[in-house]
């Protein structure tokens, strides 16, 4: 009759029995080493759980810490980049200014330059011009007076020369005199 595999195991295992009789307890050995391998494997696998768990959450709260110092430094870039701007804004500013107050200042400089150039040479032409009256004044005052003194020469030299014209000349002169006198 055919053996099973099985019963043919089964039939070789109790004959190994009755052969070596230490053999249920190297069986009992086994199976114990057996549990104690899985024993060992789930806590190792436990251990590695816990191990990948704990890594896991210092993963998430280093890339939290990241992200919030990559968010605390893109509010200081904007911050500063706000700042530069203001400030650039306010240079420009203070700049026109300025320019706008030293362009008025350049203007009202050559206002008044030109007013006093302007004022200057009035006075310089007022004061020609009174000059040039005064020098033409003079000038006919000197030749009315050389006319004058020409003539009394001329009266001397004729009474010196002809004592008799004399009463003659006064009479002529009297006579020039009050003609002059009365067309004044």
């Amino acid at each position: 009759m055919a053996l099973s595999l099985r019963q043919s195991i089964t039939a070789n295992t109790l004959s190994a029995e009755q052969v070596w009789p230490g053999m249920n307890e190297l069986r009992t050995d086994i199976h114990s080493e057996q549990i104690r391998a899985k024993a060992v494997e789930a806590a190792n696998r436990a251990d590695i759980l816990t191990e990948e768990a704990r890594a896991m959450a210092a993963e998430a709260s280093t890339q939290s810490q990241v992200e919030s110092a990559q968010a605390s430094l893109t509010g200081e870039i904007t911050r500063a980049v706000l700042v530069d701007v203001d400030l650039d804004q306010r240079l420009t500013e203070e700049t026109t200014r300025a320019v706008n107050a030293d362009a008025a200042l350049d203007q009202r400089i050559t206002q008044e330059l030109a007013a006093e150039v302007i004022r200057a040479s009035s006075e310089e032409a007022s004061i020609s011009l009174a000059v040039n009256t005064e020098r033409n004044r003079g000038l006919a005052a000197e030749s009315f007076l050389q006319s004058g003194i020409d003539g009394l020469n001329q009266e001397i030299n004729v009474i010196i020369e002809g004592g008799g014209t004399l009463s003659m000349n006064i009479s002529t002169e009297t006579a020039r005199a009050m003609t002059a006198e009365n067309a004044i």
